[in-house]
């Protein structure tokens, strides 16, 4: 009998809402966090990005996606 696999993916990212960052949970109709941060004080390309959405699907992700926009 062959093992199944399973994937997990984890539907939160960060994004806009707005002009704000915002977290957000696919399952959600509304961000689950606003933060106090304006999108146009980043670069284009991150903006570009927060627009598309920017998945977190790991603690280290959290962690990287932190130190980029929140410090």
């Amino acid at each position: 009998m062959k093992k199944s696999s399973v994937i997990l993916l984890l539907l939160i990212y960060l994004g806009v809402y707005g002009s704000q960052l915002a977290l957000w949970d696919t399952d959600k109709a509304l961000p689950v966090k606003v933060f106090p941060y304006e999108i146009q004080l980043y670069p284009v390309a991150d903006q570009e990005a927060l627009r598309h959405g920017i998945p977190i699907t790991s603690p280290s992700d959290l962690q990287r996606i932190s130190e980029d926009y929140f410090s």
